[in-house]
Order: structure tokens, then sequence, then C-alpha cells
């Protein structure tokens, strides 16, 4: 039985919530998505939009419903007359040439044709139908030709938008008439002016207003009452409002049940727009970029998230496509040879642990993250990159010819397809003549040509084999700079396309992407993941101190800090400094220092890191060393409440006196252990129980307590401080990922067994930053400091890198992510220069 598919949630911009997705017919959806009206060639600000459902449209399939998706074009409208009067056309004819281009431009996007698309110019009989029953339910009235809705006949206008009958004022695209009854009230149909297109109807020759023709054609395709209804946020208020108020007075029983908007692109933080004049064509974009780049980037934001368009973030993009295609063409090419072996059948023949993980992971993640409002960004930046990296590190083992890694790799490869596919990032074309296609769309906008670069490779090589390394350095960054990456494999070179990187002679535009590194630093690799020049790919255990800074990663336990600085309007917010502590004792036996000094020397550096990265001080900062009257009280108060015991100085807590533990993280006592961070001690009742209070040993700082000398546990402290400064109720607790078990499944445990009524409301974790996708500790020992980074980069360059990534989800360091922000700082910094200046 195949698994089950996690249930959809869509956002209701009716509602503001995102709400679980059903359908009125059982199996069945109706899509209406309003199109184009076709006066112009589109703008990406359109591809947006029906990307972004067409999105849905593949994944409401995938999922097994079966879609009517219709999608219409408006093909009679006042932009398009006025455009065909401009260059002395037919309003019609020019209208027909446009919805062409479009469906040409849709085609370039891998856009599906929907099940319908209706043209206004097809269905008058439709409109004007709808248009007589508004008339006779007496909520449209007819005016010398022209017939208008009249708002006031319908109650809940504005319940969509949740803007008042003034802020509409005419409600269509002409001036306020002064026959209307109401300056709100919107045109249904337009008397015909000299030289417009006409059609009769029983109010006088003329066209349909703009709002009527989507209610109509919703209608006939789908009935009075369909699924979803979706469109550009700028169409909310008046086009959709209007929609609903006159549907609704055509059939009382009119109703769409989910609306569904997508976020504006913006030019310069401006809403593109063509009256506005500062949109980018689809068409322009295409000459230079293959059109799945621009897919890629759109995708690359949440559907109804605002997204800016540069072009540094098209080139990121389209250097993601080709890694994505060198990747699954390499990975074809090692599996041909055994994909017809017979031995593939052979049920002994499974696929490896860590490929069974990483298709699984990439296959939960792909539909939970769909399912969860189609929230497609973190599988382009995670899941996916997680599936290429493990495709490249395994198919270079195809020379022993291991049947388990080939079915491993078949495996993931069409798991990644399925993805792919849903996402509308797979080609129809092969993956070879894709990778042509992207190399093509680099020289030209390189302006170079094949020969070109071949000529520079042999100019490389021979200024190598004579030792003139500077000349073959500058052949390779000037090349860099115009978006081509030179790549030594084995005993040749071959070019790829790059984000263009600033040559070494600074002379290139200084908002290009990092400089290419020289010949001393190039790594040999084919495939270097998107969005990361070579130098990223050097093994950061065998460079120099000074290189190894240009590959800097951050604690989690940091980013944790500096992540709750999110949270605005707090009325007392506290950060607590663990002053004593294993570690912290550890660490100052092999430095000789005190611990207590150590650790406040510590506590200052944090600070001060903190300051340089722009966060607010918190209202109260508590040090362990300063409560141990708290702590000691609150561990006094357990063991009175029978959920604590002494044992020979030390106290443990009692996890069998507290039913709900394991609640927050959902996991079982026995995955603790000891729950703290020392060996099983066999004194305990239960060897999950963890320490309150640890019995003092020679050299350690101590403290009197009624149990004898010693120190707090690790998970006490919080627990003590917090209700301190807060109460045992508070609104938030936040931490790392890595805290949820046991830290605050502990504290949870320990300030219940204190006070009956401690509760927190809201738990927050913050997801981990990685290096190589493995999570960064100082434990482990793959971890940079924030010194190491502001050291060569501004510190709100850090702040911008890491603002990039919800904070819930996993970040992963790179140089040239490091290198894309502090250019996307002394951007924003130099724009304000400018403007005050």
């Amino acid at each position: 039985m195949a698994a089950r598919k996690p249930e959809l949630q869509l956002y209701n911009t009716t509602t503001k919530e995102k709400e679980l997705f059903k359908p009125i017919v059982d199996g069945k959806v109706g899509m209406y998505i309003c199109g184009v009206t076709s006066y112009d060639l589109s703008h990406i600000g359109h591809a947006r939009a029906y990307v972004a459902f067409d999105v849905l449209y593949r994944y409401l399939k995938y999922v097994g419903y079966d879609v009517t998706y219709v999608r219409n074009f408006t093909d009679v409208d006042d932009k398009i007359i006025r455009r065909a009067n401009e260059v002395g056309e037919d309003p019609i004819a020019l209208s027909g040439r446009f919805c062409q281009e479009f469906l040409n431009d849709m085609a370039d996007l891998q856009c599906l044709l929907p099940t319908d698309q209706p043209r206004v110019t097809d269905h008058m009989e439709q409109i004007k139908d709808m248009i007589a029953k508004i008339i006779s339910n007496g909520c449209a009235y007819p005016v010398d030709g022209d017939v208008y809705f009249s708002v006031d006949s319908f109650p809940n206008y504005g319940r969509l938008s949740g803007r008042k009958l003034e802020d509409n004022r005419a409600g269509e695209r002409v001036a306020v008439d002064t026959r209307k009854k109401n300056p709100a009230d919107f045109a249904l149909w337009k008397a015909a002016k000299p030289g417009e297109p006409q059609w009769d109807s029983p109010w006088g020759p003329g066209r349909p207003g703009w709002h009527i023709e989507c209610s109509a054609m919703s209608a006939h395709y789908l009935t009075h009452t369909f699924d979803i209804h979706g469109g550009g946020m700028d169409l909310i208020f008046p086009h959709h409002e209007n929609e609903i108020a006159q549907s609704c007075a055509a059939c009382s029983e009119s109703k769409v049940n989910y609306w569904i908007h997508n976020g504006f692109v913006t030019a310069n933080d401006e809403k593109m727009s063509k009256s506005v004049g500062n949109f980018f064509t689809i068409r322009e974009v295409t000459k230079l970029y293959h059109p799945l780049a621009l897919r890629h980037f759109l995708l690359g934001t949440h559907y109804r998230s605002p997204v800016n368009y540069s072009i540094s973030q098209i080139e990121i993009a389209s250097e993601a496509v080709f890694y994505l295609y060198q990747t699954l063409k390499d990975c074809e090419d090692a599996l041909s040879p055994f994909r017809e072996d017979a031995g593939l059948n052979n049920p002994k023949v499974r696929i490896s642990p860590a490929a069974q993980e990483c298709t699984s992971k990439l296959h939960n993640d792909f539909e939970t993250k769909l399912a969860d409002d189609l929230h497609t960004p973190t599988i382009l930046n995670s899941s996916l990159q997680e599936a290429f990296k493990f495709i490249n590190t395994s198919k270079k083992q195809q020379k022993q010819q291991q049947l388990s890694i080939v079915k491993s790799l078949i495996d993931l490869e069409i798991e990644i397809k399925q993805v792919l596919s849903t996402l509308g990032l797979l080609s129809s074309s092969t993956y070879a003549e894709v990778l042509e296609q992207l190399k093509d769309k680099a020289l030209k906008r390189a302006e170079l040509t094949e020969e070109d670069i071949l000529q520079s490779i042999e100019e490389r090589t021979l200024a190598r084999k004579n030792k003139e390394f500077s000349r073959s350095d500058q052949i390779r960054s000037d090349l860099a700079a115009k978006g081509i990456a030179l790549m030594d494999v084995g005993n040749g070179t071959v070019w790829r396309p790059c984000v263009p990187a600033q040559p070494e002679s600074g002379q290139a535009d200084t908002k290009k992407a990092p400089p290419a590194q020289p010949e001393s630093a190039q790594a040999d690799t084919k495939n270097v993941p998107p969005a990361q020049t070579e130098s990223t790919q050097i093994d950061t255990k065998n460079v120099p101190p000074a290189e190894k800074v240009l590959n800097i990663c951050l604690r989690d336990w940091e980013k944790e800090n500096w992540i709750s600085q999110i949270f605005g309007l707090v009325r007392s917010y506290v950060r607590n400094f663990t002053d004593v502590d294993d570690k912290i004792i550890r660490r100052a036996n092999e430095v000789g220092e005190d611990p207590i000094a150590l650790s406040g020397r510590f506590c200052q550096e944090f600070l001060n890191d903190m300051a340089d990265l722009q966060c607010l001080l918190p209202t109260n900062q508590p040090r362990v060393t300063d409560h141990m009257e708290q702590i000691k009280d609150m561990i006094a108060k357990i063991i009175s409440n029978d959920c604590a015991y002494p044992v020979d100085g030390d106290v443990y807590f009692s996890v069998d006196s507290y039913p709900n533990y394991g609640r927050l993280s959902g996991r079982k006592l026995e995955d603790n252990r000891a729950g703290e961070r020392v060996a099983v001690d066999t004194r305990k009742k239960n060897p999950a129980d963890f320490a309150l209070w640890k019995a003092a040993k020679p050299g350690e700082p101590q403290w009197a307590s009624p149990w004898g000398p010693g120190r707090p546990g690790w998970h006490i402290e919080c627990s003590a401080m917090s209700a301190h400064y807060l109460t045992h109720t508070f609104d938030i607790h936040g931490g790392g990922m890595d805290l949820i078990f046991p830290h605050h499944e502990n504290e949870i445990a320990q300030s219940c067994a204190a006070c009956s009524e401690s509760k927190v409301n809201y738990w927050i974790h913050n997801g981990f930053v990685t290096a190589n996708d493995e999570k960064m500790s100082k434990s482990v020992g793959n971890f940079f400091t924030i010194r190491e980074v502001t050291k060569l980069y501004h510190p709100l360059a850090l702040r911008h890198f890491l603002l990039g990534t919800h904070y819930r989800s996993p970040v992963n360091y790179s140089i040239s992510q490091t290198e894309i922000a502090s250019d996307a700082v002394f951007y924003i910094y130099q724009v304000n220069t400018f403007q005050a200046t």
C-alpha cells in the first residue's frame, strides 16, 4: 500500500490563514487563475504568478486529483484598444498575436497548458447572460448603454480585501461617472465608442467591463461554486472583490472556497508593472538566460513573498540549474553501463542505508514542504542539494561496479526526477541539450564564441607550461569576470558557466561576485555546487589558517542568541550566561586560569560580538554564579515535592515523577540515558534521571548547600533564572534545535516539579548552521568563531547572510554566500549615501 501523502495546507486570503484543503467534490479540483491582458509581451511579474500556480497544478495532479485548470485571456480592453490605435492595428488581431506570444513564454518556462484557456471575445453570450441575471436580481442598473453594478446591493463588499467602499472610487479603469448611484459602482457593460470593437446587447452595442469576464467564464467552465481562484496580490482589490460581488449577485449559491494570491516581483523594491514602465519582459530575460534559470529564481522565494529581481540572483539561479543538470548528466553517464545488468533484479541487491536515508529524506521533504502552502525554497536550497551531493560522492565508486551503489543511484535519480518534474524544472530536452543551451546563453552574455574560449585555454596552457603563472592567472580571471569558469580535469581543461567574478585587476563592476582564485587555489572538480566558487571546495583540514578563515561557519549557539533578537516589542527579554560548567572547568585547567575568571572574560567577548552584530541588549543577562540561592531554593522545592532525591552530595531529578516527560521532543526516556553531561550513575533510580546538583570535586568551584558543597547541574540554572526574572509562567522560551532534548525537556520537568503552575506558552527553536551539511558544534571541532568572520567581513554582512534563511531552516555556510551578503550590504548603504547626497 502506498504511503499516505501529507494533507495540503493553503493560505486563504479570505480568512488570512492557512487552511486544510478539502475539495468540493472528492478527488476533483476546479481552479481558475486570472490570465493576462494581452496587449504586449508579458513581464516577469506575470511569470511569477503562472509559475507559482503551475506548481500548484502539478502538485495537485501529483497527489492524485483530477484538476480542471482554467486560465483566461482578456483580449478586449481599454489598454488593448489604446495600444492598437498607437500601432495602427486591429485590436482583436493585436490581442491574438500577444496571446500566442504569452503561450510561447509559458512553454519556455515549462508551464503546463491549462485545461481551458477561454478568451473574452469567445464568451460574449455568457457574459451578457450573467449581466442580465444581475440586473433582474436588482443588483445592477443600465444608464445610457452602460450597465453598472450597485455595490450597495452587496453588504459583504470588501470582505476579501478588508478595504472600505470609498477606497475603490470608480472600481474600474476609467474616471468616476457622475451617473452612478454610488461612486464605487463599477461597469459590467460599456457603451460602444466610435472605432472600438463592439457587440450587440439588450442595453445597446458595447463591450464588457473588466471584472465581469472572469465571473462569467469561471461559472461557465467550473459552475458557480468551485475550489480555487488565484492571481496576483494586486488583483485582490478591486478585481477579485468585484468578482465576488457580481458572482453572488448572479447566483446566491456562488462561492470560491480558497482565494490564493502570489506576491509581487519588484525592481529596486518597487512593484514591477507595465503602467509604471519598470518591467522586464520574460523575453528580455530568456534572451540571455535559460528559461529554467528564471523559473528556478522564482521558485527560490515562497510564492506569497515579494521577490526583488536582480541580475546577480538570476546568475546564481543559472549556475544552480547548470549544476543540477551536470550532476544528472554525470549520473546518467555513470549508470548507463549498468542499467541492463540482470544482477540489479537480484532481491539480495539492496540500496545502501545512506542512499535509503537520502532518498527518503528528499521524498518526505518534497511532499511535506509542498503540502505546507507550496514551500519550494526549502526543497531547492536544502533537500535537492543534499541529494545531488550524495550523487556526486557515490558516482565516483562506479569503477568498482558495486550493484548496491548502482541501484541506490537509480532509485535516487527516480526520486529527483519526480521532484523536478513537479517543480517544473525537468526539461523535455536531454540533460546534454540543456547543458549546451546554458553554455550558449553564457557565451552570449560574455559576448564570446566557443572558439574564443578554446583559444584562451590554449594560451593559458602554454603560459603554465612556460611557468608564466601570472599570465595564466590573468587569463582565467578575465574569463571568470565574464561568467566563464575554467576547470582542470585530468590532463585537460574544460569550461562551464559561472557567476561572473571580479577580476584581480579590480577593473570589473564592483557589484560582481568574488574574485577568481589563483591557480594555486583552484579545485580540480567539474561539479561545483551552485553559488559557490572553486575556492569553497578546498578541504579545510589541509589548508593554511589564512585560507581556512575563508571557509567560515557559525556556531549554532551563537546563532541562537542572534536569532532571538528577531522578536520585537519584547517586554522583558532574558538571556543567560552559563559561567560554571564541566567544559569551562576543563578549559580553565588546560590554560591554567581560574574558571570563573575565564568564563567572565569570554562573557565579555560574547557581548562584544553581539554588539558587532547589532543585537540589542537583553533586559537581563543573568549568570549562574550570581543566582546560586535561587537555584538551591528551586532544588529544595523539587525535593520537597518528592520529584528529586539526594545521593552522596548529588541531587537527581526523578523522571518517573513527571508523566509528561518527552512531550516537547516526542522522544522516549531511554533516548536520554543519563540526561546530563556525565556518564550514567548507577546510584540513580532510573538511568534517565538527571543531575540538579553535583557534589564538589577537588579543585573545582563550589558553593555550600543543604546537600553538601558542589555546583548546579546544567539544566536547573535556566529553570531557576527564568522563574526569577519572568515568574513560573511566561510567553516565549527559545534556543537552538539541539536544546530541545534533553535540555528543554528537562527544564519543563523540573520547573513543573517546583511549581505546578509552571508553563511556557511558546517554545521556539532556530535551525542549525552547517558546514558540509554537518551541524556545526564546538564538541565536533568543525566551527569557526564570529571573530574570524568579522575579521574579513563586515558584521552586517554576516547578519544579512543569516537573515537570508528562515530562522527554523538549516543554513549551510559558504564563502560565496557571505560575499553576496557583503555585496548586498554595500549596495544598500551605497544607495542610501547616494540618496542622502
